[in-house]
């Protein structure tokens, strides 16, 4: 091989521009100047992925201004087909086996290996984790041919007496079994793995090479030759008469003990940015001085950086390299390079786009963020969005993160849940969503369906309650509904539900069954999907992002073999699992002036701003996690490269894009809730570089973090005032409730929202069974039992009772468990209540239950009229009346009944007295009484009205006198504000229904501070 064969870029030169320079002034052609238009037709040139190839087929358009042809440019492993037929190659290779086929086919053989090893989990994997262990098996099996490790390796890995951990024994026993299945599975269907193709694609290149190219110029650029293969390859073409190999920054400096050091495996040299580098001139039987540099200038921030991220032996000599050049020379190398700390991913990725902003306004040229982060990489897409820079994620984004992956993961969650509310809602809002309607109206339907049906009940699984739910609206059978529906509107609600069922009876069918297969879900969601997204008459269907990459993955596992089955739920977890797995590409970029990459995508690119992004441990570089199938000591044994491996990969990648002019260096303090450490590559920087130097980085770098901070700053916080709202006394209430008796005096505002806006709180969606769901059915369910005139002294009592409360929670049939949870509480509150109304028989002579009642009475010289319902009142035997009021929640206490903040029973006494309710219940009361019902311990307890000695008939006087002053106050005056939180109960354990339009929470403090 010729010492001239080998080259390199340098950091701080411009790959690609540079690679194009040195072949149009003949310094890659053997001195033989390609001249336009077809000097450069004879030329190959491959490049490491078809990525490259096109941005190096632009470098050589700019450069050439469209006046001649261009090399032939090729990445490497991707033969042409045409010309491959010609050659002295076993071709044609069998097709590529897509890798989603072989994680289903490697999950079944992993799902056995569960049921028949179960001892080897700490609790039994889920059919997503089966497929994420499929996924990683793959992996696995795709290492073994890139690295060119024979599987049988594993049989003979782990010595019988040597001390290993049973699990991996097992572990490696099954490693056995699969890998050998796998290649026999390929076999049997002819196919191959992609790994494995390109390796032999590789491989017949290498071998013919100089039978394919002979005298004419090749060049490779910018592998670095990881795989065997590939360096092979990239040895024969350095051995050709007019081929070259230019390396992506290779350190020249370095000399054979350097070259050594680095490839002594003892020392664990895989870290280092050079060590693939070494690794490769191993195979060219060469070292670091035979390779020439082709960048023009010498870079002194590349030789920092290469030192900073020098073995850790070197770092020794820091203090003496910094003593012999001085901090001045530091300062100029970083003079050019900003470092922005921020408090989290939030503010890194909102400064990012400021800084992006900036240069674009100031014509900077092209901009380059690499974000190996992929979060970070869409908070950096979206902050750019609010400056109108749209671009897009060069490294594509996970299918299941896609438009289509959305639809597919809002329908199984529907189906998960047959048909829950929420998720009915959530589906009928999405934009792919048509089922032949047209967008807008389908919107309005779906309003309609959420206000008048879905909203304050729970609606039966399943769409055939909708259709009779809607029926009931229309008929005005439906009690609470927000929105009552015309014929019209019912019978397109009709048809909507109609066409749901439709479209949704393949899902729906195979959740129905006990364990389908993954091939069926997979069917059913492609049917369930076109008929989701079936456009209006007329109107074209709209695309769909990630949709060819949907119905692609759809379509192959909807050929697969059945064998992989879970239960319905687990399954669907499994297809979003392998949507994981697909990536979603942008067809074209947005924009060629800003660039988002991840590491890999970002390799051999250059900008005139770089941006490093999201430089904390864990990115920059990723976790060498070995992987859950064999331990590191286990991987070295077999031949692999170790995970610390792909660390040395992100250290290159790092050296190489800060080799950049201008750069930008940012990483966040915090990730998520969690405190985030800097990566290693930027603290072995900033401590080569000195504190000074470092400080200065940050100073440039605050100014973004600044700016960004305030984007959204609207000065000083003011707080809203407390409402004070005086509406005219003709449209204050002149009517009001009992229970509204209380807001009145404690919130006059919450009176004025309701009854003069007229505001109602629209019930939840799908809202879960709570407290006051509980209240409701107990109150029913005594109630039930004294308006049907059952007697509590009867020997059946406590079995009507029980039968009574069955009925009652036949309302929860939707959720059985926490039904009979219930039911069986409620038994002791029921034999609770029977005894504590036997113990009273012999005075009561009359029960009444939920009694309504009103009065008229004086107030301002004007009617008032207070009404409400009672829960209990009985007619006892002496003639007077006692007014029970059943609490399944808390009991006032004294100080509130003394306090007159307890006005609900001393009311219903005031109504009582004056004949509002029955005629047989006129006349003072005799007691007044709060009986609580409580799951717990005690689950009846009475607590008698507090009157501190005072006649209950002068307490009923005194609460009235008191309210019709502050009816008059409030109600009766023009003048008079009806002012929030007027006496808040600081004791609430929950969030008044207009506490938000209030906006209690800025100026009160009180109000919800336990939801």
């Amino acid at each position: 091989m010729r010492r001239q064969a080998l080259f390199t870029i340098a950091p701080h030169a411009p790959f690609l521009p540079t690679l194009v320079e040195r072949i149009c002034d003949g310094t890659l052609t053997g001195g033989a100047i390609p001249t336009p238009p077809f000097g450069l037709a004879d030329i190959t040139v491959f490049v490491p992925s078809q990525r490259v190839r096109q941005a190096l087929i632009a470098t050589f358009t700019d450069r050439l201004d469209g006046g001649g042809l261009l090399p032939d440019i090729r990445p490497l492993g991707e033969s042409d087909p045409e010309e491959a037929a010609f050659l002295d190659t076993d071709w044609p290779l069998p097709p590529a086996t897509h890798p989603s086929l072989r994680q289903l086919t490697l999950a079944r053989l992993v799902g056995r290996w569960v049921e028949v090893n179960p001892s080897g989990f700490a609790s039994p994997p889920s059919a997503a984790e089966i497929i994420s262990l499929a996924g990683s098996l793959g992996q696995l099996v795709d290492r073994l041919h890139i690295e060119e490790i024979d599987p049988s390796v594993f049989a003979g890995l782990v010595p019988e007496d040597r001390d290993v951990a049973v699990h991996w024994q097992e572990t490696l026993a099954f490693l056995s079994i699969a890998l050998t299945a796998w290649p026999k599975h390929l076999e049997d269907i002819g196919g191959a793995d992609h790994a494995d193709l390109r390796r032999r694609n590789v491989d017949n290149e290498a071998e013919n090479a100089l039978s394919r190219f002979g005298e004419r110029p090749v060049i490779a650029a910018g592998s670095t030759g990881s795989m065997p293969a590939t360096a092979r390859l990239l040895a024969a073409i350095a051995d050709l008469p007019n081929g070259v190999v230019v390396l992506p920054g290779l350190d020249t400096d370095l000399g054979p003990d350097d070259h050594a050091a680095l490839l002594n495996k003892q020392a664990n040299p895989e870290t280092n940015s050079q060590y693939a580098l070494m690794r490769l001139l191993r195979v060219f039987d060469s070292g670091p001085g035979a390779v020439e540099e082709l960048a023009d200038t010498i870079a002194p921030r590349t030789t920092i950086v290469r030192q900073a991220l020098a073995r850790s032996e070197m770092s020794g000599a820091w203090s003496g390299w910094r003593a012999a050049h001085g901090d001045k020379v530091i300062a100029e190398a970083f003079g050019s390079v900003a470092l922005i700390t921020a408090p989290n991913q939030h503010d890194e990725a909102r400064a990012i786009s400021v800084a992006v902003r900036e240069a674009l306004n100031e014509n900077r040229g092209r901009i380059g963020i690499i974000a190996p982060d992929r979060d970070l990489a869409r908070r950096i897409a979206r902050e750019l969005e609010r400056f109108g820079i749209e671009i897009d994620d060069s490294a594509g984004i996970p299918l299941s993160q896609s438009g289509a992956g959305r639809l597919v993961r809002q329908m199984l969650a529907l189906a998960g849940t047959n048909c829950g509310p929420v998720e009915l809602v959530g589906l009928l809002g999405a934009a792919p969503v048509t089922l032949g309607f047209e967008r807008k109206h389908l919107d309005d339907l779906r309003r309609a369906l959420d206000k008048g049906v879905l909203r304050g009940r729970r609606v039966p699984p399943g769409l055939e309650g909708l259709t009779r739910l809607i029926a009931d609206n229309a008929g005005k059978r439906l009690d609470h509904a927000a929105m009552q529906y015309d014929e019209a509107t019912a019978e397109q609600l009709t048809e909507l539900v109609g066409r749901l069922d439709a479209a949704l009876s393949p899902l729906l069918e195979v959740f129905a069954e006990q364990r389908p297969h993954l091939p069926a879900l997979a069917r059913a969601l492609g049917k369930a999907l076109d008929a989701l997204r079936v456009p209006a008459d007329g109107i074209a269907r709209a695309p769909l992002d990630g949709g060819p990459e949907l119905v692609a993955l759809i379509d192959r596992l909807s050929a697969g073999e059945d064998g992989f089955t879970a239960t319905a739920p687990a399954l669907g977890d499994a297809f979003v699992t392998l949507m994981g797995a697909e990536k979603v590409h942008p067809p074209a970029p947005a924009r060629r002036d800003v660039s988002l990459w991840g590491r890999i995508e970002a390799r051999l690119m250059s900008a005139d701003l770089m941006i490093l992004a999201g430089l904390n441990e864990g990115a920059w570089p990723d976790d060498a996690d070995p992987g859950p199938w064999l331990s590191r000591g286990m991987q070295v044994d077999a031949g692999l490269e170790p995970p610390e491996f792909r660390i040395g990969q992100a250290a290159h990648d790092f050296e190489m894009a800060l080799g950049n002019r201008n750069a930008i260096l940012t990483h966040a303090i915090r990730v998520g809730t969690s405190p985030a450490d800097p990566s290693r590559f930027l603290k072995r920087l900033t401590a080569f570089v000195g504190k000074p130097a470092s400080e200065t980085m940050q100073e440039r770098g605050a100014r973004w973090l600044d700016f960004a901070a305030r984007l959204d700053d609207a000065g000083a916080p003011v707080p809203a005032k407390r409402p004070a709202p005086c509406p005219p006394a003709a449209l204050r209430p002149k009517r009001l409730s009992v229970t509204e008796i209380e807001p009145l005096i404690r919130d006059p505002y919450e009176i004025y929202a309701k009854r003069v806006l007229r505001l109602t709180k629209l019930p939840g969606l799908g809202e879960v069974i709570d407290a006051a769901e509980r209240g409701t059915l107990i109150h029913g369910i005594l109630g039930d039992f004294i308006e049907k005139g059952h007697d509590p002294a009867a020997p059946d009592a406590e079995v009507v009772l029980n039968r009574l409360a069955a009925e009652r929670f036949e309302a929860l049939n939707d959720v059985p468990a926490q039904r009979d949870i219930w039911l069986r509480r409620f038994s002791a509150i029921g034999t609770a209540w029977l005894d504590w109304e036997r113990e009273r028989a012999a005075n009561v002579d009359q029960r009444f239950a939920e009694t309504k009642g009103e009065t008229a009475l004086q107030v301002s010289g004007a009617d008032f009229t207070l009404y409400g319902r009672a829960d209990r009142i009985d007619r006892m035997k002496d003639g007077r009346i006692e007014i029970l009021d059943f609490k399944t929640g808390s009991i006032p206490d004294k100080k509130t009944m003394t306090g007159f903040l307890a006005p609900q029973l001393p009311i219903e006494a005031l109504i009582a007295r004056r004949g509002g309710f029955d005629t047989k219940l006129t006349g003072a009361p005799a007691r007044l009484a709060f009986l609580k019902l409580a799951h717990g311990p005690v689950p009846l307890a009475v607590t008698e009205f507090a009157t501190d000695g005072q006649p209950l008939d002068k307490i009923v006087d005194d609460y009235w006198h008191l309210l019709q002053a502050h009816i008059a106050h409030f109600l009766f005056s023009d003048t008079t504000p009806m002012i929030a939180g007027l006496m808040p109960d600081t004791k609430a354990r929950y969030v008044r229904d207009y506490a938000h339009l209030a906006r209690v929470r800025e100026w009160g403090g009180t109000e919800g501070e336990d939801e």
